[in-house]
């Protein structure tokens, strides 16, 4: 079900004229983002895996885009998951 609502996301992205490039960078940085916050977290027992993969993490860049009205070139030149923790649970 995770999978139909990124998809569903990403035609929707698609019709709001995110381009396949801006896509492929956005896909790149929520994984590159998702690998450093699980392994930042390895060691906290009560961290939950599943909600900070590649997948899970695309899905909240794309909804932060949508609801700031901006595009992903400025969310790639403005977003530091370190300085938004308290915003991701972490």
């Amino acid at each position: 079900m995770k999978h139909v609502k990124l998809f569903e996301q990403f035609t929707k992205s698609l019709n709001e004229g995110i381009s396949a490039s801006d896509q492929k960078k956005l896909k790149e940085f929520a994984y590159e983002m998702s690998d450093e916050i699980i392994d930042a977290n390895q060691d906290n027992s009560g961290f939950d895996e599943d909600a900070f993969t590649g997948d899970a993490l695309l899905s909240y860049l794309l909804d932060l885009i949508e609801m700031n009205d901006m595009t992903v070139k400025e969310l790639l030149a403005d977003y530091d998951w370190r300085e938004n923790t308290i915003e991701l649970g972490l």
